[in-house]
């Protein structure tokens, strides 16, 4: 039985999928990036994760949680 398509089974699979580390993927979940853990078993669907960052992509930059220390108001 083969693996299905845009299937991801692992979190390296799908850290290399986004290109980040643990510590942008952790941040990437915190967001809402759709993923399924069970069981320490991680699994996501490509077209979940492309539409998750088309979505994060369309905000302004001053809707960002994360401000820039220079131009955040004091």
């Amino acid at each position: 039985m083969g693996k299905a398509p845009g299937i991801l089974n692992t979190k390296e699979e799908i850290m290399e999928y986004i290109g980040c580390g643990e510590r942008l993927l952790a941040q990437y979940v915190s967001m809402g990036l759709p993923i399924l853990s069970i069981m320490g078993r991680w699994v996501a669907h490509t077209d979940n994760i492309d539409q998750f960052f088309r979505v994060i992509t369309r905000r302004r930059l001053t809707d960002s949680p994360e401000q820039d220390p220079e131009t955040a108001p004091e």
